[in-house]
């Protein structure tokens, strides 16, 4: 029995798609447990999930490379790409806002010292990244500076602040 499941997608940009969890307002791929619906079948979670947070379809707007899944904590991941051009007018929307409070995309170097707003499945996913990419050392203070990326419960993106009780 597996955990969860979910996909890593990338855009024509080499970007990833990125949810803000409602609760913690930490940064991760688009993931979930499993329900019935999915029959035990991670790849069936991974498709339901990322419909649920980001409202893509996978028969329209992207592929995955269903041969294997990859670990990363507790889920498998299957790897996704983009397959037409989205835009940058384009915004995912969560089915459920209280679940998901942002989607965006994000370049890889944006990552660099943003550790305390990502889930531990994308700082490990960015620690093998860096390992495969010298460019992703994380010495570059520049992109630290630059970086957009906060925990969204603080209102990133212009959205107002969640009240946590």
């Amino acid at each position: 029995m597996y955990v969860g499941a979910g996909v890593i997608l990338i855009n024509s940009q080499n970007q990833v798609l990125l949810v803000c969890d409602g609760r913690s307002g930490r940064w991760g791929f688009p993931k979930g447990h499993p329900e019935k619906c999915d029959h035990g079948i991670p790849l069936n979670t991974a498709v339901r999930e990322t419909w649920e947070e980001t409202g893509l379809n996978h028969t329209i707007d992207y592929v995955l490379d269903v041969s294997k899944g990859r670990r990363i904590g507790k889920r498998l991941y299957f790897n996704g790409v983009v397959k037409r051009d989205i835009g940058t007018a384009w915004r995912a929307k969560a089915q459920n806002e209280e679940e998901i409070r942002d989607v965006r995309w994000w370049s890889l170097e944006e990552f660099n010292g943003m550790d305390d707003v990502l889930n531990s499945d994308l700082r490990c996913w960015i620690k093998k990244m860096k390992n495969k990419s010298p460019r992703l050392n994380g010495k570059s203070p520049m992109l630290m500076a630059k970086s957009p990326l906060r925990n969204c419960l603080t209102g990133s993106n212009n959205l107002p602040p969640l009240s946590i009780s």
